[in-house]
């Protein structure tokens, strides 16, 4: 039998984006996305002690390969997927790792005099995040004007990310983002993302952000 006879075998829906190749059935094609995401935190876990490169890389590929290798008319299981095996893996992180990397980010670790660690335990109010955060940046920063400020936009700790356990709400990571605008006012300032496992939230934070950054 021809490649061709074996396209004409197969009905629209039983193939998969390549119209060339068979479709998964959505619950194999499922089970490869959760065994990649798997398999990334593992070995991100193993390497790092935290989500990582690995873990996103893997967690991607698996995601775009089940829905490319499903069943035409298998789609919906793989799309609604990504933030289902997300919702499992950063809990189960948190409790097998517990805290990534214990024993880092103390406030007395000052590398060469540069770096402000400023440690804090969840469920602390909002305005104590906000404004001991501010004081090191404004240590971090006294008589010395940088060329460039990236953020590293993390939104794991607003308040319900089941990550962070912290407390801030939108309106802060604009309110310090505003201040870091008007004190370094030559600087280009670039906001780069991190954590957030809240879809919702997450995007509730960006706009914030964004939106103190223009």
């Amino acid at each position: 039998m021809s490649p061709s006879d074996s396209d004409d075998a197969w009905t629209t829906a039983e193939r998969s984006i390549v119209p060339s190749v068979l479709g998964l059935s959505p619950v194999i094609a499922v089970a490869i996305a959760a065994g990649l995401t798997a398999l990334g935190v593992l070995v991100d876990l193993v390497r790092q002690g935290t989500l990582g490169f690995v873990f996103t890389v893997l967690y991607i590929a698996g995601c775009a390969l089940a829905v490319a290798w499903v069943r035409r008319d298998g789609l919906f299981g793989p799309m609604v997927a990504p933030p289902l095996l997300l919702a499992v893996a950063v809990p189960a992180v948190v409790l097998l790792a517990g805290d990534p990397k214990p024993g880092t980010g103390m406030a007395e670790e000052r590398g060469v005099g540069n770096v402000f660690n400023v440690p804090r335990g969840p469920g602390a109010p909002p305005a104590r995040y906000v404004d001991d955060l501010w004081a090191a940046i404004v240590a971090a920063t006294a008589g010395w004007p940088p060329d460039l400020v990236l953020v590293s936009a993390g939104f794991d700790a607003m308040l319900g990310d089941p990550l962070g356990g912290f407390t801030l709400e939108p309106e802060h990571y604009a309110d310090l983002t505003r201040r870091l605008r008007e004190r370094l006012p030559a600087a280009p300032c670039v906001g780069l993302l991190e954590g957030g496992y809240v879809p919702a939230r997450l995007a509730d934070g960006v706009l914030a952000h964004a939106l103190a950054l223009a």
